[in-house]
């Protein structure tokens, strides 16, 4: 009979951790969502970094929006004492664009703007990168093209490698139909030591 009584009391308990999870989640993704909401700048971080990378979508109820820009995820590495020429880390080694790793390269194109978005910034006229190569996302970006080099050519990416976004800006309605490309170059990662090179 006791065992039994635990036995609900757990199962309440379980329920009710249930419900406020539920809860949470539709608050966050809902404050989220209605970005016009006036909330404090600290609730506005903690729903992007719980929301953005799992929950965006680019889409409103009646029409979509026009993205304002596109990012693409380049590389190249030093191997044999030379640069390779930059290259998108897809295409790079074999994959079109409308393929499953396009879409994880997107993916990580988002989490790496948002941290250019929230972490870049200059000291002394100098950009400075130490948030962003301290993040989850750098360090996925840096794997994920390592890894798919590897994987493609067979052999490993070299002594070094570095990272850049290249942002394709949209015009807008009324302007000229000119593309305009802006490209951010993430510091040299040593491969050989795992570490951002000085």
């Amino acid at each position: 009979m006791h065992s039994m009584f635990r036995q609900r009391r757990f199962l309440g308990l379980i329920r009710i951790a249930i419900i406020l999870m539920m809860i949470a989640h539709f608050s966050i993704t809902g404050i989220y969502v209605l970005r016009q909401l006036p909330v404090p700048e600290v609730v506005r971080i903690w729903t992007d970094i719980y929301s953005a990378p799992l929950f965006h979508q680019n889409w409103k109820l009646f029409a979509p929006d026009v993205p304002e820009y596109n990012t693409e995820l380049e590389f190249r590495n030093y191997k044999n004492g030379a640069w390779s020429n930059w290259s998108d880390v897809s295409l790079a080694n074999g994959y079109a664009v409308p393929s499953p790793i396009e879409t994880i390269e997107q993916s990580i194109c988002t989490s790496l703007a948002w941290q250019v978005s929230h972490n870049f910034y200059t000291k002394d006229t100098r950009q400075q990168f130490d948030r962003i190569v301290a993040s989850f996302d750098y360090g996925r970006a840096i794997y994920f093209a390592h890894a798919l080099y590897e994987r493609t050519h067979g052999e490993a990416t070299g002594d070094s490698l570095q990272l850049r976004l290249a942002f394709r800006f949209h015009p807008k309605m009324d302007a000229a139909r000119t593309l305009q490309h802006s490209y951010l170059e993430f510091p040299v990662y040593d491969m050989s030591n795992a570490r951002i090179a000085k």
